[in-house]
């Protein structure tokens, strides 16, 4: 049962990243750096928080300034 939670939890952290990459790639390249840096995130709120503040950026510059990465 811990295993299948964990399992659903690391489905949940890739999907957030996968969204995140979807919105932040209409700007263009992602920098390795920042490509590297959403990867190793394992916080659920945090990847929500980028993916909110990704969606009301105009550019992949605006949106690390805004959530200070």
């Amino acid at each position: 049962m811990q295993g299948e939670l964990r399992g659903e939890q690391r489905g949940k952290i890739q999907g957030k990243i996968e969204a995140l990459f979807d919105i932040l790639s209409e700007y263009g390249a992602l920098p390795e750096k920042l490509s590297e840096r959403i990867r190793g995130e394992q916080d659920l709120s945090v990847l929500q928080s980028w993916i909110k503040t990704a969606a009301k950026s105009s550019s992949i510059e605006e949106f690390e300034e805004k959530a200070r990465i």
